[in-house]
């Protein structure tokens, strides 16, 4: 699951191919200079240190009597000696001699680690500058993919597990992605290069430790299973804690007017204790592997350095052989350590990615058709055809059949849950039915494209949602070419212009917190403005006036008359004004439609609509799916 996770970025990582190939070559030229540093061990220990000492030249006598072993003893021993000619060449062209050592090894030691510190700079740079880039692009299809989605994908996931996903899942994939990527690649071949020196300098000790040091990563990979648990856990429980962050501070009214702010931050800390346990858990086993792997390399080295005693012992390894082979082989066991270590951090990444590619992997429940057209401006009629939708296999629309003649205003009314939100979210799209049609002058919606749908269908609810940004900018939301002029034409048909210029810069207002600073009514025209400044020939109106006292539902009211000329419309609503003012009542219970005429006509049926006008219109008709 781990492999197949991180598997799936190659998606991401093939546009920066040629960044990332730049990045390999940095490493590969840091993994030599690392290499040349272990290598260059051997002549400072033999021609500076110790120039009078007398190297070993002589073959370590074949310990093995088979024929195979021999062979192989005969081809290592061949690599070191020409290892050995290379390095005499070397000295000849340079006319090296042990007189210049002190001057000539250091200078090249220096040479080595100043090429190793310019390209890790550019291979961090580059590689890690592709992980970054590849972390926006993800975070870009996610929010995409998340937009895309229909309004059922939004009541399956909170927005607290949403924001978590975005924001820390992403985030943990960052650490894995970024700068720990360039660190992998250019240990990856300091490991290969700095075991072939090893091989070259004493294969028998180098095969020593290729049998002792994989050991260390041993706890790695023993405890990546409880991180991975701990891990899934934790990022869980981040997205409980952001899910009660946003619920209390959306409800910051409700908490203060009940005087529960002790109770909720009760709550808070609870989850906070949650997400720590989970966090001290995976901690733990992190913690753990550094010490374990410290144990089993010191028990490694200690057999390396034993088995590399008795070699000198015997005659069969040069002092400076075996102090530039320890080096490379102590460098590579310091990098199988890094590695492990990454390794607790790739778990964890691996987790982010499963949750991210789990939102990803969500299909999109409203589609566009292949053959998908833009839809013509609307003419005749609006029909829901034997429309059937439920929701958690609850049936919630059955069986709707309602036509909508150009120019008339239909009224949906009904009690709480009886289907009326619901009904005229399949008209935009943000459902789909599950069986039967919605069709547009006769044609099935799902033949258009979103986009020319949605450009003919205004909405305007009670939950009204302002950006932050200015006022000038809401109003024109959706209209990106609207002129000054026409922005200031639709507020003042909906009534909002004169409230706006009170403001000390009016248009240009920056709204935030979704305009908490203004009040209910006046947010209510701006969202008309925005409506108006639309100009769709089709109007949603969803309770846009039952959150507002009677001072401003006249002016909400006003604007709505404004809005509503020579447009279809339908409209939920509670106030009996704006239900009588209607060509149509359609009433609605458990999902069906159970009358449908004129106020006075459904009045003197003295059925449903009869029982909901006797009560009071705001409870009767409140507003649910």
């Amino acid at each position: 699951m781990l492999v197949k996770s991180l598997f799936r970025f190659r998606h991401y990582l093939r546009p920066y191919a040629g960044t990332i190939l730049q990045g390999v070559l940095f490493s590969i030229v840091v993994a030599l200079a690392t290499a040349a540093v272990a290598g260059l061990l051997k002549p400072m220990f033999n021609d500076v240190f110790f120039p009078h000492a007398d190297p070993v030249v002589t073959a370590v006598p074949d310990v093995s009597a088979a024929a195979g072993q021999a062979g192989t003893n005969a081809l290592l021993s061949r690599g070191q000696g020409t290892l050995d000619g290379l390095a005499r060449r070397a000295r000849d062209l340079v006319g090296y001699d042990r007189s210049r050592a002190y001057f000539l090894i250091p200078g090249l030691f220096v040479l080595a680690f100043l090429i190793k510190a310019v390209f890790t700079f550019l291979s961090s740079y580059r590689l890690g500058g592709v992980g970054l880039r590849v972390v926006r692009d993800l975070r870009a299809d996610l929010y995409e993919h998340i937009q895309r989605q229909s309004l059922r994908f939004f009541a399956d996931h909170p927005t607290g597990t949403l924001t978590a996903r975005i924001t820390s899942d992403v985030a943990l994939l960052q650490g894995v992605l970024g700068t720990p990527l360039a660190e992998s690649v250019r240990l990856l071949f300091s490991l290969i290069f700095l075991f072939v020196v090893a091989l070259l300098l004493d294969w028998r000790l180098a095969a020593v430790c290729m049998v002792v040091l994989p050991a260390t990563i041993y706890p790695a990979v023993r405890f990546s299973r409880k991180v991975k648990r701990s891990t899934w856990d934790s990022q869980s429980r981040m997205a409980d804690v952001a899910n009660r962050l946003q619920a209390t501070i959306i409800g910051r009214r409700v908490v203060r007017s009940f005087n529960t702010e002790q109770f909720e931050i009760g709550r808070f800390q609870q989850v906070l204790q949650g997400l720590v346990r989970a966090d001290l858990k995976a901690l733990k086993y992190i913690a753990l592997t550094p010490p374990v792997i410290e144990i089993i390399g010191a028990l490694a080295m200690g057999s390396v350095a034993a088995f590399a005693g008795w070699r000198i012992a015997a005659g069969g390894l040069d002092p400076g052989d075996f102090v530039a082979a320890l080096a490379a082989l102590y460098w590579m066991y310091t990098i199988l350590k890094r590695f492990a270590r990454f390794g607790n951090d790739l778990t964890r990444g691996a987790i982010a990615a499963e949750r991210v590619f789990a939102i990803l992997d969500r299909e999109r429940e409203v589609v566009e058709a292949a053959d998908a057209m833009i839809m013509p401006p609307f003419s005749r009629e609006i029909r829901f055809r034997n429309a059937h939708f439920s929701y958690g296999g609850n049936p919630v629309l059955c069986g709707i059949d309602l036509t909508l003649k150009r120019g008339e205003k239909v009224a949906l009314v009904g009690a709480s849950g009886a289907g009326k939100t619901t009904l005229v979210n399949l008209m935009p799209r943000f459902y789909d039915v599950d069986t039967g049609t919605v069709e547009i002058d006769g044609v099935d919606i799902r033949r258009f494209t979103l986009a020319s749908l949605r450009a003919q269908i205004g909405l305007v609810s009670q939950e009204v949602i302002l950006f932050n940004d200015s006022l000038h900018a809401n109003i024109a939301y959706g209209c990106p070419l609207a002129s000054p002029a026409q922005v200031v034409a639709a507020a003042r048909a909906a009534h909002a212009h004169e409230f706006i210029m009170a403001l000390p810069e009016g248009y240009e207002t920056v709204l935030q917190e979704g305009g908490q600073s203004l009040s209910a009514g006046q947010r209510q025209r701006v969202a008309i403005a925005r409506a108006l400044l639309k100009d769709a020939p089709v109007l949603i109106l969803d309770e846009a006036t039952s959150a507002l006292d009677s001072q401003h539902e006249s002016l909400v009211q006003a604007a709505l008359d404004v809005l509503l000329r020579e447009r279809t419309a339908i409209i939920i609503a509670h106030r009996l004004a704006t239900v009588r003012a209607a060509d149509r009542i359609v009433v609605l219970e458990n999902g069906l439609i159970v009358e449908d005429g004129t106020h006075d006509q459904l009045l003197a049926r003295g059925g449903v609509y009869t029982r909901l006008h006797r009560l009071p219109m705001d409870t009767a008709t409140s507003r649910h799916p």
